[in-house]
Formats: structure tokens, C-alpha cells, sequence
């Protein structure tokens, strides 16, 4: 009797630990692995005049980054030949998402100053944006030139997606939070303490940006950090975000863009979208620093980001 007794525990807490617990049972949805089945692009507009006609002149588009069905990714420069004129691709903003479209007014693309494992040549094509009535006041705020805390000039662009057979892209509007949150700003101090800075340094922080969004299907939000010293932002700046892996009760922060030095710098995020439809969205970025600023495409692989470099151009 008293064997059969143990046994039976024995099989019980065997079956206990062979039992998944909570987490676990809460699968994230599988990241697909295969080579892209899309062939798309993602693209920054810069808006420049602007006609009595309600539509914008002189402006362009820049190719940053994409995917060849089949094959893998791209950078701007390998996509040369994909976009013709007369192309219409649907334009968004971080805020607002879909607010209207840009269509190609030529062929002929230039070449620009762009960075992609050094320094390479990326392609732009002059565009003509279509606004609705509706959309106006969204497209009016992310055409300004935008100054951050300091002054600088931070112009952010918008951002068109464009695929051979017209599919709409998996874009996904950002939640912006108010930068005085000070949730947040303990959060980055306590971050900075990692570093190693002064407590004068960490205490004197400006928070440009605060975004949150669920990049990998979790059901969980990353949060998106873009800070840097007060009295000078080119002593330190960083964008980072801040997640929750998997099965752990504590959250990990990782550096997507830093700046030092004598020049003002600063990274932003500027849209979310699953370009390649793995299911996890790609996190585009602008960066503002002394005389240049660009965008760039951050692929997530679950611990850290992989970086299209997109263009630079002088302002």
C-alpha cells in the first residue's frame, strides 16, 4: 500500500512539472522565417512648396529600404527600377496613419547621399501628394518643420508604402504619450544610471519622445524613448525601447540610435509597419544631426534591431 502511495506522488508531481505554467501557455503567434512573399517598399516624403491647387511641387520621395518576394531585403539603391511614374502609393504619418497618397511624376530618378554600410548613392523620385479634405489638418502638423526642445530643426517626414500589386501595408499608427510623463522620466534616469553618468547628467534629461506600440504580436507594448542631455543635446542622445521578453517578469531595454559629441543628435521613431509580413513590424526612424538628417528601416529579430541605412540629405 505505502508503495503504491509513492508511486502515485511520484506520477503527480512528474504530470506538475511537465505542466506548462501561465506564460507559457500564452504562445506568441509564430514569426514566419521564410524569405519574404511580398515585394515592397517603404519610402520618406519630404513636402517642399506648396501650389494653389492643394497639391505639393517639388517634392520628392526616397526609397530607404524593402523586400523582393522569394529573395530577402533590399536596400534603396537595389530597388532602382521597381517604381515607374504614375505609381500611386498611400502615404501615412505616425499619428494619424493613412492620410492620403503621392503619386510619381516621373521616371527619372536622382541620386542622393545616402549610408548603407559606408557611404552609397539611394534613389529619389519627384512626387505629387493628394490630400483629402478630411486629412488636411493631420497632413498640415507632420508637414512643418518641426523644432524640438532645443530649437533644433528636426524635420520629420512622412512615410509611403508602395507593392507591385496594390496591397495595403500592415501599418500601424504609434500611441504617443506626453514627454513629462514621470513614469517615464524615472525610467530613463534609472536607464542612464547603466551608464555610468553623473547624477547632475541624468537629472538634466530632455524627453523628446515617448511612443508605445506592440512590434512583435505579443500582445504587449514596446515603448519607444528618444532623450538627450539637457544643456547640450550633443552630449549624449539616445532612442531606445524598452520590452518584456518572452516568459520574463522584467522588462530589457535596447539602443536603437545613439549620438555624442559636439553636434546636436537625435533619433525618432516616424512609423511602424510589417513590411515584410513576419508578422512583426519594422520601426522607422528619422535622425536630426548638425547639418543633415534621414531615415532609416530597424528590423527586430527579437533581441536586437537590424538597420537599413536610408538617406541623408543637408537642411
Amino acid at each position: 500500500m505505502k508503495r503504491f502511495i509513492l508511486v502515485t506522488l511520484a506520477a503527480c508531481v512528474i504530470a506538475l512539472l511537465l505542466t506548462p505554467c501561465s506564460w507559457a501557455k500564452a504562445k506568441r503567434p509564430a514569426r514566419k522565417q521564410a524569405k519574404p512573399q511580398m515585394t515592397a517598399l517603404v519610402c520618406s516624403f519630404r513636402a517642399r512648396g506648396f501650389s494653389t491647387g492643394g497639391e505639393e511641387t517639388d517634392s520628392r520621395i526616397a526609397v530607404l529600404a524593402g523586400t523582393i518576394a522569394g529573395k530577402g531585403w533590399i536596400n534603396g539603391l537595389e530597388a532602382r527600377g521597381l517604381l515607374h511614374k504614375g505609381d500611386r502609393l498611400p502615404l501615412y504619418t505616425l499619428e494619424s496613419g493613412h492620410i492620403g497618397e503621392i503619386v510619381l511624376t516621373s521616371t527619372e530618378h536622382e541620386m542622393g547621399y545616402g549610408v548603407a554600410e559606408g557611404e552609397v548613392d539611394v534613389i529619389t523620385f519627384q512626387a505629387l501628394a493628394r490630400i483629402s479634405p478630411s486629412k488636411k489638418a493631420a497632413y498640415d502638423k507632420a508637414n512643418k518643420i518641426h523644432s524640438n526642445s532645443e530649437g533644433i530643426n528636426v524635420g520629420m517626414s512622412m512615410l509611403a508604402y508602395w507593392n507591385p500589386k496594390g496591397h495595403k501595408p500592415k501599418w500601424i499608427a504609434g500611441q504617443v504619450i506626453q514627454r513629462k510623463n514621470q513614469k517615464y522620466r524615472a525610467i530613463v534616469a534609472n536607464w542612464l544610471k547603466t551608464k555610468k553618468l553623473s547624477a547632475d547628467a541624468r537629472n538634466d534629461v530632455v524627453i523628446e519622445q515617448i511612443v508605445q506600440e506592440d512590434i512583435n504580436n505579443d500582445g504587449r507594448n514596446e515603448t519607444f524613448l528618444a532623450f538627450h542631455n539637457g544643456d547640450n543635446a550633443g552630449d549624449f542622445s539616445y532612442l531606445i525601447m524598452r520590452y518584456r521578453p518572452r516568459g520574463s517578469i522584467n522588462y530589457k531595454s535596447v539602443v536603437i540610435d545613439e549620438g555624442s559629441g559636439s553636434e546636436e543628435y537625435q533619433s525618432y521613431v516616424i512609423g511602424f509597419c510589417d513590411i515584410d509580413e513576419d508578422g512583426w513590424a519594422e520601426v522607422i526612424t528619422h535622425t536630426a544631426g548638425g547639418e543633415s538628417d534621414g531615415d532609416d528601416v530597424r528590423h527586430w529579430i527579437g533581441d536586437r534591431f537590424e538597420t537599413f541605412r536610408g538617406w541623408l540629405m543637408g537642411v
